[in-house]
């Protein structure tokens, strides 16, 4: 079960995380590029945000533990210098920007006003985002409202190209539990977003699809069946539980529940300030759990 073993590195301490943002900031500085932080749930969850894109540095952070600070300066510089070198969505060709385009869920809660705005993002549910992605060799940088006006490509055609790239991402580890419910999980960064197409994904039902996307990297999802449902549906949640107590990476997408059919997508549950979930058993999702009860008694009559 590597799915709950995959923990961040043990927090470094906070001065040396603090020196190598400052470290980064000044070699972007050094390139014309000033920077703004956004800090995570973790010390080394931390981001610079720079030119309208995102430069997660947790990868930097692993690269440079145990280093001389002489040896760690050379591993940040050439870093940031790939960084600062690498295409943004006005650079690339067609065919360039066709291959590294990938379209990825995000939050939309609690965004500063001093980050890059994201307001083309198409809606997923609530609190969530597609927004779209360059997957680049060191980073992947999330293309804001500022590139997408600039650049002037049509944004359906993005998200076309993107959704395909996705979609075709891999997943290193596949499990499918007793009460049904499917994790996958990966080093991909587009994983969770892997629920926009969940056909694509993992096995549906008529009844439609639990899921939840709590990081990047993975994706729980319980196709509804005749099989008590329920059970499988308490499962998701327990899990969810489980995985948002610890430190997440490129932190938290969501922590609820939510349903999937005919691709019509609702939240279907709330945590209250103690950290307790509660379904919200409504509309689309109360009528296909009526439909899966239905089915069971009526196969219990007929047979």
């Amino acid at each position: 079960m590597g799915w709950f073993g995959r923990r961040p590195k043990a927090a470094q301490p906070v001065d040396r995380v603090e020196w190598v943002v400052a470290t980064a900031r000044q070699a972007f500085a050094q390139r014309g590029v000033e920077s703004t932080i956004e800090h995570g749930p973790a010390p080394e969850d931390v981001t610079l945000f720079a030119d309208g894109r995102r430069f997660p540095l947790y990868n930097l952070l692993v690269k440079t533990d145990g280093l001389t600070l002489s040896e760690a300066e050379k591993v940040i510089d050439a870093h940031v210098r790939s960084l600062a070198h690498e295409p943004s969505i006005f650079d690339p060709t067609p065919d360039e920007l066709r291959s590294m385009i990938r379209t990825r869920l995000i939050s939309n809660q609690n965004v500063r006003p001093d980050e890059p705005s994201f307001d083309y993002a198409r809606p997923f549910a609530d609190g969530v985002v597609v927004a779209l992605c360059l997957d680049l060799p060191e980073t992947v940088q999330t293309i804001s409202d500022a590139g997408i006006a600039t650049a002037g490509w049509d944004l359906d055609e993005l998200y076309r190209w993107g959704q395909e790239n996705t979609d075709r991402e891999s997943v290193d580890e596949r499990d499918v539990l007793e009460t049904g419910v499917h994790i996958l999980a990966g080093e991909s960064f587009f994983v969770a977003s892997k629920a926009t197409n969940l056909p694509r994904a993992v096995p549906v039902t008529e009844f439609g699809t639990v899921f939840a996307i709590p990081h990047r990297h993975m994706l729980l999802a319980l196709p509804l069946s005749r099989r008590d449902p329920v059970d499988g549906i308490h499962h998701v949640a327990a899990i969810m539980q489980r995985i948002v107590r610890d430190p997440l990476p490129g932190g938290l997408i969501s922590r609820d529940l939510f349903f999937a059919r005919d691709g019509l997508v609702s939240r279907v549950s709330e945590t209250d300030a103690e950290g307790t979930v509660s379904l919200l058993v409504d509309g689309p999702f109360q009528s296909a759990l009526e439909e899966v009860v239905e089915g069971d008694s009526s196969e219990g009559v007929s047979g």
